[in-house]
């Protein structure tokens, strides 16, 4: 297995892996530079989002709405947007934020494209909802690490709450769930009774924030995504486990665990009968709720995969794949489900949430990938 690489070259100059800035409290994240960067200079970043939100912000369009692609990235104190319709260039709206290290960002889903409204985390603890054209924020929260005092992780707006509710994951094994509408913050009390056990917390009278916590995992939460359908949010956590839970009520309802490692990522298909994780033992994973098993590992991987996502174009039972390691490479995938013979479907029973233990590499199909471009010298 190849090593991490923490220095690298490319056409784009030279990149280097830097320590983690410890935690800085007391003060609001506040801009110190103003920049619309090149995409062909940008650093490689931590955090690379496409969404696609309406072209205006009528209210009661006549016929269907036009939509526009935005590509959304993080390096470092910055945060960028670009055109996602066009060709890649200068960046729309860029800024940067003193000493706060952006760790996770996500478009609110009600954003259009003169009004957007991006959630921030920040390694201290802090969360904004931060307009990038205006440049200012509408909303903070766990200011000086109020309710937690760890790093953001990953961030999801909740999407049956039209733009008001944002689950903010953090690396001690919790998610925070923020209701935009409530102006109060006051930390939950109540203490977790097993750390290896999932629970939800939600407060009775919803007017304070954070309303519920939900505890996963005893370890750190590194990525979190709703399902297209609405009904699931999974998780991928450090201690290895990928974690499906009800959208609606916070129940386990499946759990994955991986050939070894942590999770670092997770990514739902269109039509959200597949999962797709990567992480610390190289593999692409491709997991089916709906039959209760590993479908097939991908296998070209030679470090840490820290991103996947599947081609939003894919139907039925083929589907593109997108992967990024730290190998520096991206790698595509062609899944066809019907070229393989799935694993019989993990025991399920009344009222238990489904559990899919690692499976030997003999036990499970193999996937290679179809293109292969590198990022890096």
């Amino acid at each position: 297995m190849q090593a991490h690489k923490k220095r690298f070259k490319s056409p784009d100059g030279v990149f280097e892996e830097r320590s983690f800035i410890p935690p800085i409290t007391g003060n609001v994240p506040t801009l110190y530079q103003v920049s619309r960067t090149s995409y062909s200079t940008l650093p490689i970043g931590q955090h690379h989002d496409f969404v696609n939100i309406p072209s205006n912000d009528e209210t009661e369009p006549v016929g269907p709405v036009a939509k526009e692609s935005f590509l959304t990235t993080s390096s470092g104190t910055a945060i960028h947007v670009y055109s996602g319709t066009k060709r890649l260039g200068v960046a729309l709206h860029g800024a940067a934020f003193k000493q706060f290290y952006i760790t996770a960002h996500a478009m609110c889903p009600e954003s259009t494209s003169t009004a957007m409204e991006l959630a921030l985390g920040f390694h201290t603890g802090d969360t904004l909802i931060f307009d990038p054209a205006k440049r200012t924020h509408s909303h903070r929260f766990n200011g000086q690490g109020k309710s937690a005092q760890c790093v953001v992780s990953s961030l999801a707006w909740d999407p049956s709450s039209g733009g008001k509710c944002l689950f903010c994951a953090f690396s001690d094994g919790n998610v925070l769930v923020y209701d935009r509408t409530v102006a109060e913050e006051r930390p939950i009390r109540k203490a977790v009774r097993d750390p290896d056990t999932v629970s939800v917390y939600r407060r009775k009278n919803a007017t304070r924030n954070p309303v519920e916590r939900w505890h996963l995992c005893s370890g750190a939460i590194h990525a979190i995504a709703f399902s297209p359908c609405k009904q699931y949010l999974a998780a991928a956590c450090g201690d290895g486990f990928l974690r499906v839970l009800e959208a609606g009520t916070g129940r386990l309802h499946a759990v994955f665990r991986s050939f070894f490692g942590a999770l670092l990522c997770v990514a739902w298909s269109p039509d959200s009968r597949l999962l797709l994780t990567g992480g610390e033992d190289d593999f692409l994973s491709i997991w089916s709720l709906q039959d209760r098993c590993l479908v097939a590992r991908g296998e070209g991987h030679e470090s840490w995969i820290a991103s996947v996502a599947f081609d939003p174009s894919s139907e039925g039972g083929c589907a593109r794949i997108g992967s990024v390691g730290g190998d520096t490479r991206l790698l595509l995938w062609d899944l066809d489900e019907d070229a393989y013979d799935l694993p019989d479907p993990a025991p399920a029973e009344p009222g238990e949430p489904i559990t899919v233990p690692a499976l030997p590499i003999s036990a499970v199909p193999t996937l290679r990938p179809s293109a292969s471009h590198s990022l890096g010298a």
